[in-house]
C-alpha cells in the first residue's frame, strides 16, 4: 500500500472510530454484558425482533458491514462450538451459481459438490443462497468456525464485539486462553451465534469456516478469483433455515437469506467466471425452456415434431399464436411476429405446406419466381422458430415468472485481493483443516501441560469414559474421542504431505462415522483445553499418555479405529498410525 493511501485510510478510520464512539456512548449501558461477564450468556434464540437493528455501518472505509470487506486475516475471529449440545451453522461462502463448482478439480474430474445456488431477489437487495450445514455431529466442536468482525449485521453485537476485540479483532486474537474451557475467545458474536441470539427468527447463523476449503481446490495457487465489479451476497452472520434439503448422500443444506453488495470481490476458487449466471445450463434458466414451475406449459398439446425439442417440423400461425399467448407474450408483439413470418393472404398457402421446399430461403414478403406464381414459399423455419424462442425468453426476464438471476456469495479485501481467507493470522489453531492447524502429536516434542498434570487427568477421564450412544439412545463401548482423533485431523489435511483429493461425500461420511457423538461429551472441554495449551490437533490422549490399546482404548475401539484408519487408506489418507505410530486400532502399523 502506498503511503498516501495509507494516510488516507488512516483519515477515514480516525472519522470511523469518531462515529463509533458516539455510538458506544449511547450504547454504554450495554457495555456490561460484553463477553466473558455473565450478562452475555442468554438463552437461545431469544434475540428479541424490537431491539434488533441492522448495521448499515461502513464498518471499513471500503464498504458497509454486508459488503463483507476484510483487510487482514485477524478480521476472522475464531469461535469455538459448544460442547454439550446439537449445534451447526452455515457455510455459504461457495454458493452461488445453479450448478456445482469447481468446474474442474485439481485431479482434473468433475465436481462432486453440491449445487449452492444463490437467487437474487426481484429488486436486487437481497439473495437467497443454498448453503451447507456444518453440524458438530460430523465437524465436532474441537473445529472452529471464523466471524468476520467487519460483517457483523446485527448492530449493538457489532458495537459489544468492538469494544471486546477491537476494530480489526485484534484483542481477540485466537491464541487467547480458553475461558472457562467453553469459548475460544472474548468475542461476543462467538458466543451470539452459538446461542442463535444474531438475528431474530433465523435457525442457524452463516459464518465461515475452512473444513470445506480443499473441496473447492482447483490446482491453482492462489485458489480464487478476482473480480472488478458486480453484485455479490455478503451472507457473514445472514439468517438461515431449514428447508429439509440435502445433498446426494444425504447432508443438509440450508437457505440463507443475504443482503446483497454491489462492487468489486473475490472468489474462493480459481478458474470460476465472476457472473455466476455464465455457469447455468440454459434448461436450469428457463426451467428446460418453457416449463417454468407456477406457469402454465407454453408447448400444449403439440405434437413432437413441433416442441422446441426438436424444431423440424414446419411452424405455422396457429401454432405459433397458440405457444405465444400461453407464454403471456405481449398481443401487439404476437401479431408483429405473424405479421413478419405469416404476412396475411399466406397463411393459408403455409399452412398446406408440408415443409420448405429445397432451396428456397426466407422472404419477408410474396415473392414470384419468374412471375409463375403469386404466392411465396413458407417462412425459414429455423429462424421462425428462433424468433419464437427469443419473444419467450424476453417474456421470461421482464415480467413474474422471470427465470432466475444467480449471483456468487462472496467477500472482498481492497488491500491484498487474491490472497485467500485463511485465518488465524499467525501461529496455528488445534483441528482446523490446512495448513494452519497445529501439528499432530509428536513423542519428539515436549509439551507444556503433559502426562500427570491435573488437566491430563481430567482428559484421560474423558476418553476413557465417553462412550458413543446408537440410533436407539442406548451407549455403546465405543470410546468416541479415540475414534475421532484417529481419522479428524487427517482427513481435513493434517500430516499430508501432497493432500489427498478426497470425494467430499465420502470425507463427510467419514467422518460422521469417526466423530458422531462427541459433540455431546461433556470431557470435551478439557480435551480443548490441553490442544490448545500445547498447540497440537488430535494428540490430547496420547500427551497425556492414555492412548494405549488394552489399558485405556478398549477392543471394541481398537476395531473400529483400525476400521477408520483402512478407510482412510482407501482415500489416500495417511492415518495418525503411520505417521507418529499412535491410533493404529486393532492391527499394527504397515
Amino acid at each position: 500500500m502506498s503511503d498516501n493511501r495509507a494516510l488516507a485510510l488512516r483519515g477515514i478510520r480516525v472519522k470511523i472510530h469518531l462515529a463509533l464512539c458516539l455510538f458506544l456512548a449511547a450504547f454504554s449501558a450495554s457495555l456490561p454484558a460484553l463477553a466473558g461477564q455473565p450478562g452475555e450468556t442468554v438463552p437461545p434464540g431469544s434475540i428479541d425482533p424490537a431491539t434488533f437493528h441492522f448495521n448499515d455501518l461502513y464498518t471499513t472505509p471500503f464498504g458497509p458491514a454486508y459488503a463483507d470487506i476484510w483487510t487482514a486475516q485477524q478480521n476472522f475471529l475464531a469461535c469455538r462450538p459448544p460442547v454439550d449440545q446439537a449445534f451447526s451453522y452455515a457455510l455459504c461462502y461457495f454458493s452461488g451459481p445453479a450448478v456445482a463448482t469447481p468446474i474442474q478439480t485439481a485431479g482434473g474430474g468433475p465436481s462432486a459438490n453440491p449445487p449452492l445456488p444463490c437467487t437474487l431477489s426481484p429488486d436486487g437487495k437481497s439473495a437467497t443462497c443454498t448453503c451447507y450445514e456444518i453440524q458438530t455431529e460430523q465437524y465436532p466442536p474441537v473445529v472452529p468456525y471464523f466471524a468476520n468482525i467487519n460483517g457483523i449485521l446485527n448492530l449493538d453485537l457489532y458495537l459489544r464485539t468492538i469494544a471486546a476485540c477491537g476494530h480489526d479483532g485484534e484483542l481477540c486474537g485466537s491464541q487467547a486462553p480458553v475461558w472457562d474451557h467453553m469459548w475460544w475467545n472474548a468475542a461476543p458474536i462467538c458466543r451470539a451465534v452459538n446461542t442463535n441470539n444474531v438475528i431474530p427468527t433465523a435457525e442457524l447463523i452463516s459464518v465461515f469456516s475452512t473444513v470445506k476449503t480443499s473441496d473447492y481446490t482447483t490446482g491453482t495457487t492462489p485458489n480464487t478469483t478476482t473480480c472488478p465489479a458486480g453484485k455479490y451476497a455478503g451472507c457473514m452472520t445472514a439468517p438461515c433455515y431449514h428447508t429439509g434439503k440435502t445433498d446426494s448422500a444425504g447432508n443438509p443444506l440450508v437457505e440463507c437469506n443475504c443482503p446483497v453488495y454491489d462492487g468489486p470481490f473475490e472468489l474462493g476458487q480459481a478458474g470460476v467466471p465472476c457472473d455466476a449466471n455464465d455457469l447455468t445450463p440454459p434448461a436450469a434458466r428457463t426451467g428446460s425452456f418453457g416449463f417454468i414451475p407456477g406457469l402454465p406449459n407454453v408447448w400444449p398439446n403439440l405434437p413432437p415434431q413441433q416442441t422446441q425439442q426438436n424444431t423440424a417440423g414446419q411452424l405455422d400461425s396457429a401454432t405459433a399464436r397458440q405457444i405465444l399467448t400461453a407464454a403471456g407474450v405481449d398481443s401487439g408483439a404476437i401479431e408483429n411476429f405473424i405479421a413478419t413470418f405469416f404476412p396475411a393472404g399466406q397463411q393459408q398457402a403455409y399452412s398446406d405446406s408440408t415443409g420448405p421446399r429445397q432451396g428456397m430461403g426466407y422472404s419477408p414478403g410474396p415473392r414470384s419466381y419468374g412471375g409463375q406464381s403469386s404466392v411465396s414459399e413458407p417462412p425459414d423455419n429455423a429462424a421462425a422458430w428462433a424468433e419464437l424462442q427469443a419473444l419467450i425468453d424476453a417474456r421470461y426476464s421482464s415480467g413474474p415468472g422471470a427465470p432466475p438471476v444467480y449471483v456468487w456469495s462472496a467477500a472482498h479485501n481492497p488491500v491484498q485481493n487474491h490472497q485467500p481467507i485463511d485465518p488465524p493470522a499467525d501461529g496455528c489453531l488445534p483441528d482446523v483443516p490446512g495448513q494452519k492447524s497445529c501439528p499432530l502429536y509428536s513423542p519428539m516434542t515436549q509439551y507444556p501441560v503433559a502426562q500427570g498434570s491435573p488437566l491430563c487427568q481430567k482428559v484421560c477421564a474423558a476418553y476413557r469414559n465417553d462412550t458413543r450412544q446408537d440410533a436407539n439412545g442406548s451407549p455403546t463401548d465405543i470410546q468416541v474421542g479415540y475414534s475421532c482423533d484417529a481419522a479428524l485431523c487427517t482427513t481435513l489435511g493434517n500430516g499430508q504431505t501432497s493432500p489427498a483429493q478426497v470425494d467430499p461425500l465420502a470425507k463427510a461420511n467419514l467422518l460422521q462415522n469417526a466423530c458422531g457423538g462427541l459433540a455431546g461429551q461433556s470431557g470435551l472441554r478439557a480435551i480443548l483445553a490441553l490442544e490448545q495449551i500445547d498447540h497440537c490437533s488430535c494428540c490430547a490422549s496420547q500427551v497425556c499418555g492414555c492412548a494405549n490399546a488394552g489399558t485405556d482404548i478398549d477392543p471394541d475401539t481398537q476395531t473400529e479405529i483400525a476400521g477408520l484408519n483402512a478407510a482412510q487408506q482407501q482415500l489416500g489418507i495417511t492415518p495418525q498410525c503411520q505417521i507418529n505410530g499412535t491410533l493404529c486400532g486393532a492391527g499394527p502399523p504397515p
